[in-house]
C-alpha cells in the first residue's frame, strides 16, 4: 500500500541537502500477524508527489506490531488494508 505525506514545510529528504515537499512510502501488512513493515521510500520536489525525485531508496525494514498507538496514519493504514482478511 502507498502513503502520500505532503509537508506543509519544506523538509530536508533523510540527510541529503535535497529539499522536498512530498514524499510516497510503500508499505507491506501482514493482517493475520497484524504487523506492517516499510518497503520503500521516495521525496518530491513538488507537493503531492509533484515534481521531480530528489531522493528514493528501497529498503526492506523488519516487521513490527501494528497498535493502535502507531503514530501517524500507519494503524489506520492496516485497518483499511487488512478489513476484507
Amino acid at each position: 500500500m502507498l502513503s502520500l505525506f505532503d509537508y506543509k514545510n519544506t523538509s530536508v529528504a533523510l540527510g541529503e541537502e535535497r529539499k522536498s515537499n512530498s514524499a510516497i512510502a510503500q508499505y507491506e501488512f501482514d493482517c493475520n500477524g497484524q504487523q506492517s513493515r516499510e518497503i520503500a521510500n521516495s521525496f518530491y520536489s513538488g507537493h503531492m508527489g509533484g515534481g521531480s525525485i530528489v531522493y528514493s531508496k528501497v529498503d526492506v525494514r523488519k516487521w513490527t506490531p501494528i497498535s493502535k498507538r502507531d503514530s501517524g496514519s500507519l494503524f489506520f493504514l492496516w485497518q483499511s488494508a487488512c478489513k476484507n482478511s
